[in-house]
């Protein structure tokens, strides 16, 4: 399924001054990392390490169930 209707999909390079930034702000420990935020930056959930595309989508239906009004 397309959710780029519903979801801003970035992706941020660990190594420059964006991602260094990221991972203080959000503590994230290793990479690859996900973290899924709503429009106001509230963290809905985040992640580490690899991930399939089914457990992704499913952590990304749920943040966004959660999100709906």
């Amino acid at each position: 399924m397309d959710y780029r209707d519903q979801v801003e999909f970035r992706r941020i390079n660990a190594d420059d001054d964006n991602g260094i930034a990221a991972f203080r702000t959000y503590k994230l420990l290793g990479h690859p990392s996900y973290i899924l935020l709503d429009p106001d930056g509230t963290v809905l959930w985040k992640g580490q390490g690899e991930q399939s595309f089914e457990k992704l989508e499913a952590d990304l239906v749920s943040a966004l169930e959660q999100f709906s009004p």
